[in-house]
């Protein structure tokens, strides 16, 4: 069912989406939103309901979704949940009881990125239950929080203005990215046709020698071919990193010391002995990408090693819904300058420059992880070696 509270003016106003069951909180919700208000007063469309909502949304266009969060805070943060998943670019603010009744501390105000100000009590005692509203309420996906006050309007359309702008520069940057992922699947693709042409043309020049080059000459094909070997190796991963998560992932529990000792095999039986593991918490993942984001982590952990054999030690304990996996070896380190940098493309310590590699390891796992809402970092390690440590859900 739809209820609709038109203000005085018609036409060209603007439109607030409310979504209020409550029948009896519509008419102050239409005197708070529009209160204050400088121009033409917004029209209200109320839908006591998602699917009223989700109605209502496509019956464009519209300015914002309000959801009123006073009063039965789990059950309406369930709602401001569901509007967010039916709001698209639409902006949602969510709304929270006044707290100028009781005063923690001290007022204060805060410049925003965009040159608004926004002004606050500071918490000075144990009440913090509206804090805590309103830090559930942006990590479900409101726009903003504002607390109701009067006069509102002028603080919601400031709000409205501020979030449309954040979702216009989202939608640009989402554009970017896509633009830049089918370029580089594209280039990767397309490379591919003439790196094989060069890679058969060296191998059929050295398989036909018989002698007539010179050393010089063979030195040139044999570095030829190695080069053309390291495009095909990079343009491969190239393309991988940027179809990672075009596909919809095969979620399932898997036993990490399953995976680990898939890797195990993949690496090798010389490098397998090198490898320390036990029993380890089950995680919800895609199996086939998380055999990749190991074989990455472990494989780096026994190529980069010098005057000593490698040690790799993987191990996990459950943190609340997710499990944190280390993987932790016995080389060259990471500089701690490059703790954060290195999980981009291309990222290389100076100190392995001369080693094997693309790049692009690390820049797949943090893309992995990602997908799977868990994070990845390089840990502090004490003396040498390096702690490679990531999350994923609690399977």
């Amino acid at each position: 069912m739809l209820r609709e509270l038109s203000s005085e003016t018609e036409g060209a106003a603007p439109s607030i989406l409310l979504l209020e069951p409550d029948p009896d909180r519509t008419v102050f919700a239409r005197r708070m939103l529009t209160a204050g208000h400088h121009g033409t007063a917004p029209t209200i469309r109320v839908a006591d309901s998602v699917g009223a909502l989700k109605d209502l949304a496509g019956d464009g266009p519209h300015s914002a979704i309000v959801v009123d969060l006073e009063g039965g805070a789990d059950g309406r943060l369930e709602l401001l949940e569901q509007a967010r998943s039916v709001a698209g670019s639409l902006p949602v603010i969510a709304l929270v009881a006044s707290t100028s009744e009781n005063p923690r501390g001290t007022r204060a105000v805060e410049t925003l990125g965009d040159g608004s100000t926004v002004s606050f009590d500071s918490p000075a005692g144990p009440d913090f239950a509206a804090d805590a509203l309103a830090t559930d309420a942006v990590a479900l996906g409101a726009d903003d929080v504002l607390e109701k006050t009067t006069p509102l309007a002028p603080r919601l359309w400031k709000a409205i203005g501020a979030a449309c702008r954040r979702n216009s520069e989202v939608v640009r940057l989402r554009r970017r990215v896509q633009d830049l992922e089918l370029f580089t699947r594209t280039a990767a693709h397309d490379i591919q046709g003439p790196l094989r042409t060069m890679n058969l043309v060296v191998e059929m020049l050295l398989q036909g020698d018989d002698g007539r080059l010179r050393k010089d000459q063979l030195e040139c094909l044999l570095a030829l071919r190695n080069q053309v070997h390291k495009l095909d190796v990079l343009s491969d991963g190239l393309f991988q990193l940027a179809t990672l998560g075009r596909e919809s992932l095969r979620m399932r529990p898997v036993p990490v010391d399953d995976v680990v000792s898939e890797v195990a095999e993949l690496v090798g039986s010389e490098a397998n002995q090198c490898l320390q593991y036990g029993p380890m918490p089950t995680v919800l993942a895609d199996r086939t990408l998380l055999v990749s984001l190991l074989h990455n982590v472990i494989d780096n952990g026994l190529r980069y090693v010098r005057g000593h054999a490698p040690q790799v030690r993987v191990s996990a304990c459950r943190e609340g819904d997710f499990v944190r996996v280390d993987v932790s070896d016995s080389g060259i380190g990471i500089p701690e300058h490059l703790h954060e940098s290195v999980f981009l493309p291309f990222v290389r310590g100076a100190s392995v420059s001369a080693s094997p590699g693309n790049g692009l390891g690390l820049a797949m796992c943090r893309r992995i992880t990602e997908l799977h809402g868990g994070e990845i970092w390089v840990r502090e390690s004490s003396g040498q070696g390096t702690t490679i440590s990531f999350t994923l859900p609690l399977g």
